[in-house]
């Protein structure tokens, strides 16, 4: 039976060992030449159509990753959002790991289904407890990153379609 690790709907997945999973922790990422304070500013900055890109990019920069998911409820989105998110995400997470490369051995030491659990209805990323239900993607991009630091391979996006249809238990 594989072990379930949960992350736990908290800002900092509280979990002894596991908070450097947390998109929201401050691990800083240099992406276009410009250092962000979380991987959650550089997703969220992702979000910007190319024109107000300019404009915006050392606020994203600078902000806290909370203020970042927030503010871009607000702004408009690049219309091919919901066709690259999956990506984007995927993108960002292995900046930070390449980046941080001190938690790729963190990472690999986790065995099993990694499942982010939350209780905001997110059933995207997430699986929301109250629910029951959700996708679970980052936790399954998550489990491709591992898989393949733990393999000496190259993370490759188009090996998603192995985690797809991991159900949450």
């Amino acid at each position: 039976m594989n072990k379930i690790i949960q992350l736990k709907d908290t800002p900092f997945t509280r979990q002894e060992g596991l908070e450097f999973l947390s998109n929201m922790r401050y691990y800083k990422i240099l992406y276009n030449g410009v250092i962000f304070n979380a991987s959650e500013n550089v997703y969220q900055f992702s979000k910007l159509p190319e024109e107000m890109k300019k404009d915006w990019i050392y606020r994203f920069a600078r902000m806290n990753p909370f203020t970042a998911r927030k503010i871009t409820r607000k702004l408009p989105v690049r219309e091919d959002w919901e066709d690259i998110k999956l990506k984007v995400m995927f993108d960002v997470l292995r900046l930070k790991f390449y980046q941080h490369s001190y938690l790729i051995k963190d990472l690999i030491k986790i065995e099993g289904i990694i499942v982010e659990y939350n209780y905001w209805k997110d059933t995207y990323w997430g699986y929301d407890y109250n629910l029951k239900q959700g996708e679970n993607n980052l936790g399954k991009l998550l489990m491709l990153l591992r898989d393949a630091f733990k393999n000496g391979q190259e993370p490759n996006f188009n090996d998603f379609y192995k985690y797809e249809n991991i159900k949450v238990p």
